[in-house]
């Protein structure tokens, strides 16, 4: 008797189905902005969904597939769909080839609210290839919200009652900033854009935070560690979150597998006693072991070492799987 195979799921099950893995982590008036579909490990290879509040951004490898559109806006009763292809080396187009195109619903606004962990953010369609937010980081942000950096005490315990002091450094449009600041740090945000330096001020203006209260640095990274070095501040949380390249006419090229470890180094030496660094690392080339010897090497030649230490990849709403492997890499060190 001949067997009749099974069939394989439909566009519209795996759709569903990885609708369903997320649901949980939608929460009305606090989470509306997440991964909803990862690649291959959703089934769906090639494609990546981002709800982004009440619209949806589908980036592709390939042609876009009509059904998953289809099946998305149905399932998720979200109606406004932008789209653009994933391009492997974004510095090599011009603006318009990765600005998202609308293919369904009604237009964005130039710049429109989500919800995040209580927190709200800018995002926005017409600024080139990123929209003003990284969502594989809604965990750490979370977990700095919550104030997991902070030394608490008081007048009794010997340690001061001063707000927290924090440096976000390649801060784009300033998230952490925005999430350090609800916990009720002190916050430097320091980037090389004036642009995104502006828009982190409007996402602190929406969560009730006065931008005035905290310091804005607009400048080079590796010029301005040395500097407040040099001027003696320290801080309770320092964060490295660089992209994988990037360029400025005072410091050069950095690239993140090549230069990572001076980085590293000019960051520790702005950690107080007790303090702790954040580094990041979404190059997926550089693993989690050899970021890790990268960031001990660093605390060596500084002469620091590592109290407690923790290793973190992307949320779980990216899931890992041998055709999506894992990318992020969030390193959390409490430094003597």
């Amino acid at each position: 008797m001949t067997r009749v195979g099974r069939r394989g799921p439909t566009i519209k099950e795996l759709v569903c189905d990885a609708l369903a893995r997320r649901d949980s982590l939608i929460v009305p008036g606090h989470t509306d902005s997440l991964r909803l579909i990862h690649g291959a490990s959703d089934g769906l290879a090639g494609h990546y969904v981002d709800r982004l509040g009440e619209r949806l951004l589908v980036s592709s490898k390939t042609s876009l597939d009509p059904e998953m559109v289809e099946s998305l806006i149905v399932l998720s009763g979200i109606s406004t769909v932008y789209a653009r292809r994933l391009i492997r080396d974004v510095r090599k187009t011009r603006p318009v080839e990765v600005v998202p195109e609308r293919i369904a619903g009604a237009p964005a606004p130039s710049r429109f609210p989500i919800r995040e962990n209580g927190m709200t953010f800018l995002a926005s369609f017409e600024e080139g290839y990123s929209v003003g937010i990284f969502l594989d980081q809604r965990r750490t942000r979370e977990q700095i919200v919550r104030g997991t950096f902070c030394r608490r005490g008081g007048a009794s315990s010997g340690i001061d009652e001063r707000p927290p002091l924090v440096l976000n450094t390649f801060a784009y449009t300033g998230s952490f900033s925005v999430a350090a600041a609800k916990s009720g740090a002190r916050v430097t945000t320091l980037d090389l854009s004036r642009q995104y330096l502006d828009w982190g001020r409007e996402n602190f203006l929406r969560n009730g935070l006065d931008p005035e209260n905290h310091d804005w640095i607009y400048g080079d990274v590796f010029d301005w560690l040395p500097r407040l070095a040099k001027r003696g501040r320290s801080y309770d949380l320092v964060i490295v979150d660089p992209p994988t390249f990037s360029a400025s006419k005072r410091s050069g090229a950095f690239a993140v597998e090549r230069d990572y470890g001076r980085l590293a180094r000019l960051a520790l030496r702005l950690v107080a006693p007790g303090g702790m660094l954040l580094a990041c690392c979404n190059a997926a080339r550089l693993s989690a072991s050899r970021f890790s010897q990268v960031l001990a090497t660093s605390l060596e030649q500084e002469g620091r070492r590592c109290v407690r230490e923790r290793l973190e990849s992307q949320p779980p709403e990216y899931p890992v799987s041998t055709a999506e492997p894992a990318y992020l890499k969030v390193w959390w060190g409490l430094v003597a």
